[in-house]
């Protein structure tokens, strides 16, 4: 099974604990611009490339079903 290095897809399941370093950033909803069909470049999308990087930090694995 190939691991993506980044999260590609838009359902998924997770424990909190796993997102716990993301959550440390304490992000508030004006670091976030509205989208205007970016597709790459702005903080949404670095945050969904790291997904996997926080929850290996955390301790957990990475499954596809």
């Amino acid at each position: 099974m190939a691991i993506h290095p980044f999260y590609a897809g838009t359902m998924f399941w997770f424990k909190p604990q796993a997102f716990e370093m993301i959550k440390s950033f304490q992000f508030k909803e004006k670091d976030f611009p509205l989208e205007m069909g970016q597709v790459d470049g702005t903080l949404s999308h670095l945050i969904e490339r790291i997904f996997v990087s926080s929850v290996k930090r955390s301790g957990f694995d990475i499954e596809s079903i």
